[in-house]
């Protein structure tokens, strides 16, 4: 058993172990873990604000080189962040905003169902 696993069993009882067992996979999963970097937020925030761009593009816009922003896009893409096409040699990514949306709507539905009580 892990020191987390110990620990959330002292401190949980009664069925709250179900609930922050599944907040904690909220902040433990891809969204969260992506965005933990600044660079790969500033990527998100860049398509977000200036829509699809070409991967060349995003990386004129950082002080980092091509293969980092490389790295930080397939990140993103796997995590199911940012959204990949091809168009001839060029790769135009772009925002997957409806994912996004949907993943915080459920960590929002899973702090009112319950943390509600527990925080009150």
């Amino acid at each position: 058993m892990s020191t987390i696993d110990a620990l959330a069993k002292a401190r949980f009882s009664d069925g709250r172990l179900e609930a922050a067992e599944r907040i904690r996979a909220f902040f433990d999963g891809a969204l969260f873990q992506a965005l933990s970097d600044p660079a790969r937020r500033e990527i998100v925030m860049l398509l977000g604000v200036e829509g699809e761009l070409k991967a060349g593009e995003i990386a004129e816009r950082f002080d980092l080189d091509r293969t980092t922003v490389s790295r930080h896009l397939a990140l993103l893409c796997q995590a199911g962040l940012l959204r990949m096409r091809k168009s001839g040699r060029a790769r135009l990514f772009s925002v997957e905003i409806d994912r996004i949306i949907g993943q915080l709507e459920g960590l929002v539905g899973t702090l009112n169902r319950h943390c509600r009580d527990g925080c009150s």
